[in-house]
């Protein structure tokens, strides 16, 4: 039983750590999209949290419709992986939900994430998005500045709001 513990231990250590270096590394090489190509939203919401340790205390609900967007798909798994992982984060041990919608809307794509979490502090709401913030000993402050990076990179826009805190993504269709 000690050992398993430690082995648990060892396991969230090494996504930590990968999780960072990614983290830097798609910061500092700011790869541009090569490619942009029909992608299903739901097969890249589930390729994202493939690569994320979802507590059994959360419970993702994904998009009614599945809708086909242009885009690079590999760099919307990191969007995806890195907003779902705060949500993660910020739900903690408690018990709850994170929701994702997602619509038509003319000639976009409107996906909404939301999550059942305290919501995002006040003194660092407006800086969210800017390279090097965070609340967590285990982030690097990256996250979010990347996710915005790709998302002006398929030429759409990121935005977050509070209580519940939902982040918003368009993306053009």
């Amino acid at each position: 039983e000690v050992t398993l513990k430690r082995i648990e231990l060892i396991e969230k250590s090494i996504f930590r750590m990968t999780h960072q270096i990614d983290g830097v590394l798609d910061y500092v090489k700011g790869n541009p999209i090569v490619k942009k190509e029909p992608s299903s939203l739901n097969e890249t919401i589930i390729s994202a949290l493939q690569t994320l340790m979802i507590p059994t205390n959360v419970t993702i609900n994904f998009p009614k419709d599945d809708i086909i967007v242009m885009c690079d798909s590999q760099k919307m798994q990191i969007v995806f992986s890195n907003v779902i992982l705060n949500a993660i984060q910020a739900i903690g041990d408690a018990k709850g939900t994170i929701n994702i919608r997602a619509k038509k809307k003319q000639n976009a794509i409107e996906i909404k994430i939301e999550d059942s979490g305290p919501g995002i502090a006040a003194n660092i709401y407006d800086k969210i998005f800017d390279p090097l913030v965070t609340t967590k000993q285990e982030g690097t402050g990256l996250g979010l500045t990347s996710c915005k990076s790709i998302i002006e990179q398929h030429k759409g826009t990121i935005s977050a709001t509070n209580k519940p805190t939902t982040f918003t993504i368009t993306l053009p269709l």
